[in-house]
């Protein structure tokens, strides 16, 4: 039964790292990402005890900058307002400096760039999560829940865990998406260029 509580967290994995791997466009599964990444984040700066929740947009704007978006990509007094007017700000932002990477590259080496960001980023959170989850079955079969089902206890929190681990993976996608900087003029140059001795012969290069 416990094992059941994995396999099906791994099921979704599974099935995320297929989709990614396989589709010809991941392009609606980065942007799905990061439109729920930013709907979280104005959510956890919204005031909700006024009768009209609004945003706290300096603390909004301190994160958003910080973390997720270049300097002087979004505006400060666009911040401020409802949560939903100010979600909706944010999307306008994320589609104009997603299309901008779009156009900057051809489009299946951006494709490439949107794989593995993600595969990275899911790659690294899930196998954090594993060990979570191994840590968690340890100490609930080791501690003392009294009238609590342990089996109970494991997929309550672990499903907690698991839930996080989502909002996790779409923070860091988002943020290695929103800023990047892609070139696609790399060239080969000769690091190391012959040089002149004194005595005007040809030092032999090193391999």
């Amino acid at each position: 039964q416990y094992d059941e509580v994995n396999r099906r967290q791994r099921e979704v994995i599974y099935k995320q790292r297929r989709d990614i791997l396989f589709l010809d466009d991941v392009t609606d599964i980065a942007l799905g990402m990061i439109e729920r990444a930013m709907r979280e984040i104005v959510n956890q700066h919204t005031n909700q005890v006024k009768k009209e929740p609004t945003v706290n947009e300096t603390t909004l704007y301190k994160v958003l900058i910080g973390r997720y978006f270049m300097p002087n990509t979004i505006s400060k007094s666009s911040l401020k307002g409802d949560t939903e007017t100010v979600y909706q700000y944010l999307l306008e932002v994320v589609h104009q400096e997603f299309e901008t990477r779009k156009n900057s590259i051809d489009f299946p080496k951006f494709n490439e760039f949107l794989k593995a960001i993600i595969l990275r980023v899911v790659d690294t959170h899930w196998i954090r999560h594993i060990d979570q989850m191994s840590e968690l079955r340890q100490a609930i079969t080791l501690q003392s829940y009294g009238q609590m089902n342990p089996l109970r206890e494991y997929q309550d929190v672990g499903f907690r865990l698991f839930n996080e681990m989502i909002s996790s993976i779409e923070s860091d996608v988002s943020r290695y998406i929103l800023r990047s900087q892609i070139r696609d003029n790399l060239k080969r140059v000769q690091i190391a260029k012959p040089t002149i001795t004194s005595s005007g012969k040809e030092e032999s290069k090193r391999r």
